[in-house]
């Protein structure tokens, strides 16, 4: 028998007043949005530090969050860059591309209809009684995830992040348990991190306790609102209870992130249901965000001046927290952001004396979690664990963390000239790309761990006068491998890039004073410096420059890297430059003109070098001796030191 899931959680009304409360965090300058209807936010956003959260991260389009609910507007001009696409699957061809058992399902998924449109359906096919029904899921949405400073609408509290809409919930606001769970199913197996479900049922459902618990034993956080039955016996969860907010499996936070809601000034909301279940709280009155728009259809409001009430507006704002969260501590466990988001909540308990043990820990605290996720980067120095280096003819694994050096493979009967590192296959091993020498040729050779072959290829047919190759990079693009590598030829200096199976891609002259790399679409990055500054462009295999950055103050570049450095969407590039006799680190965002400076080393004559760790977030600085550290988030801020061996040159 097919159970009703029902009640959204959402019993919404709309409200005329706006409210303003300011909470201080701490002493640190916030940041706040400049978009026009985020006066109308401040509210509540101040109520939990939203701004200085912002100071730690503006979230990251690495991070997935995937909102069941009635629908989402995914074409709303503040959300739209937002929403996760499914990048395995091709659209309209009628073909599950990706075998997850959906055809096209490019946007999500809706259960409701069983079709891959996840969107709110046509609002004038609604009674006016539900159209602010189906505005509850684009509310959620936008409260965790819509565009920050774009000059549009509002702000989520993640100006980058990916929202995955699934559709589990009818027109009228009710749905069935099958949908329920295999929309979380669908969530999981697609990439989520984090799932809201601004939902609530009166049942317990064998189906849907499966896939939660399935969730979290992947790693993916469930946030599930308490619901709206009152400050009362039947709001009572402990004997009244609601799923999936209640459902157990004896851990210390259960299977949910329960969340209920407080007003304005952190008492618990009057239509807020309340117990044990419960595990923090958020605020849930008057709760503005972004909602259906299409002027075409009569909808010409984007955005709601007046606002919304319910539990189902409190969860989102924990699941964009939990969102900034994973953008500063992408390797965090479903224990630690529960732990991280409930323990840094803030004491309400003085307010609301009657409900002791019955609201969870305290009121969300988003500046308090994103300090902590910050403070806990291990994370980004276990991204630096294992670096390569070569030693002659052979070439060496250091790992950081169990100062443990061994050798990984040594090479006869040639000359290695340089070595890169590069996991080809995506199966989670680095295989090794040596640019050698042997008698009077040139090849890129590929290896793994064991020393076993997995490509090689000649790039000189043979002996020629007056050419030395003498540098090898290498990079992974969405679908291939791009193999460049530096020749001298009549005392002019080179680039040649190759695709994996030894196919030429260009070629490209460079200056003497250039450093250079290879981004990760492929282009060339030229960084040189003189006494007119530093200049950072952007070039492509015909010379034509993409992007350029100019720095005045440096005169000399070091080393030039460059990397999705987390908490924003964009790729950014790291410069290790001199600035009279300081040493500075610059990370540079091209597409926004923005870059920030660190000074490694006010003035000496020590030798420095630079690496950027593979999963993003981490520049690596180190000295010709064994002192190394690691600096993360847009090169600002110091994770700690790595102990090295002196002396050698690493690769990541």
């Amino acid at each position: 028998m097919l159970k009703d899931y029902h009640n959204l959680a959402k019993k919404s009304s709309w409200l005329l007043a706006v409210l303003f409360l300011f909470v201080p965090f701490i002493a640190v300058l916030a940041k706040e949005p400049t978009d026009p209807q985020y006066g109308l936010q401040k509210s509540f956003y101040d109520q939990i530090g939203a701004s200085y959260a912002w100071n730690y991260s503006l979230g990251s389009q690495e991070v997935v969050v995937a909102v069941i609910d009635i629908g989402v507007d995914i074409d709303h001009e503040d959300l739209k860059g937002n929403i996760w696409r499914n990048i395995d699957e091709i659209p309209d061809n009628k073909i599950d591309d990706d075998n997850n058992g959906y055809i096209d399902d490019i946007d999500g998924w809706n259960f409701v209809e069983d079709n891959n449109d996840p969107r709110v359906p046509d609002l004038n096919l609604f009674f006016s009684s539900e159209q602010s029904t189906a505005n509850h899921g684009t509310v959620a949405a936008g409260l965790i995830g819509a565009r920050g400073n774009n000059s549009l609408a509002g702000a989520g509290l993640n100006w980058q992040v990916r929202i995955m809409p699934i559709r589990a919930i009818g027109n009228n606001g009710s749905g069935s348990f099958g949908n329920m769970a295999k929309a979380v199913d669908y969530a999981v197996d697609n990439g989520a991190d984090i799932i809201n479900i601004s939902v609530v049922g009166e049942y317990e459902d064998e189906r849907l306790y499966d896939s939660l618990i399935r969730a979290k034993q992947k790693g993916v956080l469930t946030v599930a609102a308490a619901g709206n039955e009152g400050v009362n016996f039947k709001g009572h969860l402990d004997y009244n209870p609601a799923y999936p907010i209640c459902y157990d499996d004896k851990t210390k936070y259960g299977v949910t992130l329960g969340v209920a809601s407080v007003d304005k000034n952190d008492g618990l909301s009057a239509f807020s249901s309340y117990g044990s279940c419960v595990d923090l709280t958020a605020p849930g009155e008057k709760i503005k965000s972004i909602i259906y728009y299409n002027p075409a259809k009569g909808f010409k409001e984007n955005f709601s001046a007046t606002g919304f009430n319910g539990t189902s507006f409190a969860t989102p704002l924990v699941s964009g927290v939990a969102a900034l969260y994973k953008s500063l501590a992408p390797g965090a466990t479903v224990e630690q952001m529960t732990e991280a988001i409930v323990q840094d909540s803030d004491s309400i308990l003085y307010l609301n004396s009657a409900y002791e043990d019955l609201i969870g820990q305290g009121r969300l605290n988003a500046g308090r979690v994103a300090q902590a996720a910050s403070a806990d980067k291990t994370w980004l120095k276990n991204s630096f664990a294992d670096l390569y280096y070569q030693q002659g003819n052979e070439i060496y694994r250091y790992n950081t963390i169990e100062k443990k050096e061994e050798l990984v493979v040594r090479m006869q009967f040639i000359n290695l000239i340089d070595l890169a590192v590069l996991d080809i296959n995506d199966d989670n091993q680095i295989e090794l790309i040596m640019l050698i020498k042997q008698g009077d040729f040139y090849f890129v050779r590929v290896i793994d761990q064991q020393g076993r072959l997995a490509r090689n290829f000649n790039i000189e047919s043979g002996p020629k006068l007056n050419i030395e190759y003498t540098a090898i990079k290498a990079v992974r693009l969405a679908d291939k491998i791009n193999i460049v590598v530096e020749k001298k030829q009549d005392h002019t200096r080179v680039l040649a890039g190759y695709d994996y199976f030894g196919n030429l891609i260009g070629q490209l002259p460079i200056s003497s004073l250039v450093k250079w790399n290879v981004n990760t679409e492929g282009k060339i990055i030229l960084a040189q410096a003189d006494n007119n500054g530093l200049d950072l462009t952007i070039a492509d295999w015909n010379g034509q420059k993409l992007q350029t950055w100019n720095y005045a103050k440096a005169k000399v570049v070091l080393d030039a890297q460059s990397g999705w450095l987390r908490l924003q969407d964009t790729e950014k590039y790291a410069l290790l430059v001199k600035d009279g006799s300081a040493i500075k680190l610059l990370t540079v965002d091209i597409e926004s003109g923005s870059w920030w400076e660190n000074i490694i080393d006010s003035g000496s004559n020590k030798q420095y070098k630079m690496r950027v760790g593979p999963l993003g977030g981490g520049v690596l600085v180190y000295q010709s001796g064994s002192q190394a550290g690691v600096y993360y988030y847009e090169g600002a801020k110091f994770a700690g030191n790595v102990e090295l061996l002196a002396n050698k040159e690493f690769k990541i």
